[in-house]
């Protein structure tokens, strides 16, 4: 229901979960937050499905949280996913994250739509929407992101990194394919898109409708 919730520690989702907030429910990190994630899965070995977030407003207070840096163990990732099949986040306003707002490794058959970035502070490594190796058979749709939101990527698609940066922990050099993403409007960004592949492929993505610039 509305109402604010202060997360001091990271909340562990199973499978065939939902968790539906009101459009007046705001979930903020507690200052003093000091670990890689906020909401993950459980299972990150053998995987998860059918996790749901809906609603809600999500706060990652990143200025009284502060890295030390990118090599930085605490990186505080509100949703990191890894080993998830059904994955749906959606109705949702997103801020002040101290490193990535989503991160998505070895997702498959996701939906990431109607997100709002409210970015007061941005730091470095910031990144909107991560997707890394082993991402498939993906909708992202109807994203916005205040003017001055970002630190770095909006929408990435690594299929290759690297992995001893902790902001990567647990994701690995995998191919990326059938990722689809339209309406964006990202006015003054960081960076709207950006593809990195060294060795694995990335294959039948789509982008349109997209507004962005620096």
């Amino acid at each position: 229901p509305k109402g604010k919730y202060i997360i001091n520690d990271i909340i562990y989702l199973v499978d065939n979960t939902c968790l539906n907030f009101s459009k007046k429910a705001y979930v903020i990190c507690k200052k003093g937050f000091k670990d890689w994630a906020v909401f993950t899965n459980k299972d990150k070995v053998n995987g998860n499905k059918n996790i749901s977030i809906i609603g809600g407003n999500f706060d990652g207070n990143a200025l009284e949280n502060p890295r030390n840096g990118i090599y930085d163990d605490f990186t505080a990732i509100f949703f990191a996913f890894n080993n998830v099949d059904g994955l749906v986040i959606k109705n949702m306003m997103v801020k002040d994250t101290v490193s990535y707002h989503f991160r998505l490794g070895e997702v498959s058959n996701f939906i990431i739509k109607n997100i709002k970035f409210m970015d007061e502070y941005s730091p470095i490594n910031q990144d909107g929407i991560h997707m890394g190796g082993g991402c498939k058979n993906g909708v992202i749709k109807n994203i916005y992101a205040k003017p001055g939101s970002m630190g770095d990527d909006l929408i990435a698609l690594n299929a290759d990194d690297i992995f001893t940066i902790p902001v990567n922990y647990g994701m690995k050099d995998l191919p990326i394919s059938n990722i689809h993403v339209s309406n964006v409007y990202a006015p003054n960004c960081w960076t709207g898109i950006r593809l990195l592949s060294y060795k694995e492929e990335i294959s039948n993505c789509s982008f349109k409708n997209f507004v962005i610039g620096y």
